[in-house]
């Protein structure tokens, strides 16, 4: 003859369920960077110029007749860049990070709170 067990109810713990996020573990209480909208839009024609003045053309992709278009997220909160992503590259991690170092190196955006999307092209004339 087999045994079985009776198993014991599972109960509700009210307490545990009322935890506010301040008694959560650090852990559980951090939120992942999630952009208020999936869709960037356009960014000022003043501000992209604003912004693409303070990217500089690395010299080794000069001499090396590097070229590329690369296309980036910013996401804008309080007029100063809260989240910096590449959408594409262009082709070139150097000229991808030139063009991050100058995205990030200015301090002021004067754009309302959002997604934006920012073309950087690297052509050599």
């Amino acid at each position: 003859m087999k045994t079985v067990k009776k198993q014991e109810p599972i109960q509700n713990n009210t307490a545990e369920a009322s935890l506010s996020d301040s008694e959560l573990p650090q852990e559980q209480a951090s939120v992942a960077y999630t952009p208020t909208s999936t869709n960037p839009g356009a960014m000022p024609a003043n501000v992209e110029q604003m912004i693409l003045t303070q990217i500089s053309y690395p010299r080794q992709a000069r001499r090396k007749g590097w070229e590329g278009k690369a296309t980036f997220h910013l996401d804008v909160r309080e007029q100063k860049l809260a989240h910096l992503d590449i959408f594409h590259s262009s082709g070139y991690k150097l000229l991808d990070r030139a063009a991050m170092r100058g995205i990030r190196a200015i301090d002021h955006l004067p754009l309302a709170n959002g997604l934006y999307r920012l073309p950087v092209e690297f052509r050599l004339q």
